[in-house]
């Protein structure tokens, strides 16, 4: 009978033992998606000037948009982006929910390392009289997004993606000949413009 308690505890001990390695296990994965997410390399979108500048024709002004941004990994560790895509927006009506990112501006292969602004990019496009009056006025949408997708060190296999989208404000005055007006930039479009994962 002493033997069938030995068994007993000892089977009850075993079920212990394999319930507390489970649960080890769990709090390790745990710790471990913690420390990647806090040492990997984080991809920020800032912009920094936007600007229209106008010339004026024989057939009347055109106005060329030119909208400059950085690209900042502001985590802990190096990292690489390995490809992505920017778009100039120029609408009237609003943006779809979901964007379109074919075609355009291709990035990469660039090293992003930590702490340090990526080489800038720019994005130029023009308008015609009327549509410079649109925005003015409302009617008109400008701005940038894209996409960015990047690589760090931590978990080389993983690709990262940054979606980002900011548009200009309609600046307070009009560009006199030759001159330039500089426009307010704000993060703005649907949800999915602009995401970090």
């Amino acid at each position: 009978m002493p033997t069938l308690l030995l068994v007993g505890v000892a089977i009850v001990a075993a079920f212990v033992a394999v319930s507390t390695l489970d649960a080890i296990r769990v709090q390790a994965d745990i710790a471990k998606e913690a420390l990647v997410k806090l040492e990997r390399a984080w991809l920020v979108v800032i912009p920094k000037k936007a600007r229209i500048y106008r010339r004026d024709h024989p057939n009347g002004p055109v106005y060329s948009i030119s909208i400059q941004f950085a690209r900042i990994n502001s985590g802990r560790s190096p990292g690489w982006i390995v490809g992505g895509i920017a778009k100039l927006i120029q609408r009237s009506d609003p943006l779809p929910d979901e964007p379109d990112y074919s075609g355009a501006l291709d990035f990469g292969p660039t090293p992003a390392p930590q702490d340090q602004e990526v080489p800038e990019q720019y994005m130029r496009g023009f308008m015609t009289a009327s549509q410079f009056k649109d925005f003015l006025q409302g009617r008109l949408t400008v701005g940038v997004y894209g996409l960015i997708r990047y690589k760090d060190v931590i978990d080389d296999k993983a690709v990262h993606e940054l979606r980002f989208c900011f548009l200009l404000s309609p600046p307070l005055e009009v560009p006199a000949d030759g001159g330039y007006v500089s426009c307010l930039t704000q993060f703005g479009g649907p949800p999915a413009y602009n995401r970090s994962a």
